[in-house]
């Protein structure tokens, strides 16, 4: 896939930069965006198309540094993945018992029982970014808060508080959201 890449950029200097771009990320894209997709195919294909939206972007991506640059593809990938997961939800049929089961083996151990994957997923992207990308990876990607601390240069200590205080915000939400029903 890299050498594909490469005759998109125009030169050797861009060549070079996407090249270490490319080999110090692929591996933390690919993860993200298979956590998301499910499948090996798909989340290769979001992370191709990841890199093909940096290299349209090489000249901004050029003027930050490595961990920003990181934090960029992190995002694009998750938006193209989440894409991809919505489109494929439109037009897939699901048989509705299926799915209720689907949904009832993806419950995290640390919400309630009445809330669905699928719905925490959703919630956690309506939080203020602030917290929206740590939740993200510390529930969904299931990382640590060292391997976040890594990714996004925060303290791990800055990584749990904002852990528990969006975790706080998450519950009080979704369980607004149950009483209404």
């Amino acid at each position: 896939m890299l050498a594909f890449l490469l005759t998109l950029t125009d030169n050797d200097d861009d060549r070079a930069f996407f090249t270490q771009l490319y080999e110090r990320n692929e591996k933390v894209l690919f993860v993200i965006a298979n956590r998301i997709l499910h499948t090996q195919e798909k989340a290769e294909e979001a992370v191709q198309d990841a890199f093909v939206k940096a290299i349209e972007h090489l000249s901004e991506l050029r003027k930050k540094n490595e961990d920003e640059c990181r934090a960029w593809l992190i995002v694009v990938v998750r938006h193209i993945s989440f894409n991809t997961e919505k489109k494929e939800s439109q037009v897939k049929y699901v048989d509705p018992k299926e799915e209720f089961q689907n949904e009832q083996d993806r419950y995290t151990a640390d919400f309630t029982d009445e809330i669905s994957y699928k719905r925490l997923k959703e919630s956690i992207r309506e939080l203020p970014d602030i917290y929206k990308n740590i939740l993200y990876l510390r529930f969904v990607c299931e990382w640590s808060y060292g391997e976040i601390a890594k990714e996004t240069g925060l303290s791990e200590n800055l990584i749990s508080t904002r852990v528990m205080r969006g975790r706080e915000i998450l519950m009080r939400k979704l369980q607004e959201e149950n009483s209404l029903k």
